[in-house]
């Protein structure tokens, strides 16, 4: 028996390792199956915090948090950091330890509905698809909420339940569909696992599900005399409080130029526009 947190990151309100925490899913399985799902609010969560947490220097000084918090602790970009930071913060606002966190980001649960077909939640009679789950997720999660509101949990933990009640037992799916989709999210760090199993956190890290921030010197099998290791990460966060990330494009180029006594220059262009 084991239970994962699972963290429900909104990329549309990008964060470090995939979007802004607004609630939290607890999984547990058994002998392979699905035991139980419960979905939480990050901020019912957090308000029942005991104590100081310093929060990093950003959030305290352009967010104005004196402490912090679960919904931010995955400020970290590497997602083993910041997992076990999310652990660490569950375990001292609801009480259970958890055996893993699993991000799962936006991007995901559309690719995942484009595979399964519309999802139906009798209790909000609604009919989620592809096209339309980032729009009914934002009303449902953003319009007339007010503290104490249950009204993003309801719908969140009716989704994930219908979601998965369709993967589980679903007979029209196509698998190699499937495996493709997630294929495809583990690829792009839509899905990333960490776990407090040493064993299983090794497999995952072999694989490159972690999210792991490379760094291992790119001239590690090179000889050092005509090898220039220079990587480039980029880290993006949304401190506006907003969820315009939906509207953002970005287009990047990168110029190198290797001169005649052999001295290297790159240039590196980056356009952010908002589409909105």
């Amino acid at each position: 028996k084991q239970t994962y947190l699972v963290l429900l990151q909104n990329s549309t309100e990008l964060r470090p390792t995939g979007g802004f925490i607004g609630s939290v899913a607890l999984i547990t399985v058994s002998e392979g199956n699905l035991v139980d799902v419960s979905v939480e609010d990050v901020y019912t969560l957090d308000g029942q915090l005991k104590g100081h947490v310093d929060p990093p220097e950003p959030i305290r000084t352009l967010l104005g948090q004196e402490h912090w918090y679960l919904r931010d602790s995955n400020w970290d970009p590497d997602f083993r950091k910041s997992a076990a930071q999310a652990a660490w913060f569950y375990e001292k606002e609801s009480g259970p330890s958890v055996d893993g966190v699993i991000g799962l980001s936006i991007p995901l649960v559309v690719d995942i509905l484009r595979v399964t077909g519309p999802i139906v939640l009798s209790d909000f009679n609604e009919r989620i698809t592809a096209d339309n789950f980032i729009g009914k997720t934002l009303y449902y999660t953003q319009a007339n909420f007010f503290p104490g509101s249950t009204q993003k949990k309801d719908f969140l933990g009716s989704l994930l339940t219908a979601l998965l009640e369709t993967l589980l037992r679903g007979k029209r799916i196509p698998p190699q569909d499937m495996v493709g989709v997630i294929a495809t999210g583990l690829a792009r760090r839509d899905i990333l696992f960490y776990f407090q199993n040493p064993t299983a956190q090794q497999l995952v890290e072999l694989y490159g599900w972690g999210g792991a921030v490379p760094g291992m010197s790119g001239c590690a099998q090179a000889y050092t005399g005509v090898c220039v290791f220079d990587p480039l990460y980029i880290v993006e966060a949304n401190l506006g409080v907003n969820k315009v990330n939906y509207f953002i494009e970005r287009t990047q180029v990168n110029r190198v130029y290797i001169n005649s006594d052999g001295s290297i220059k790159k240039t590196i262009i980056r356009t952010i526009r908002n589409t909105f």
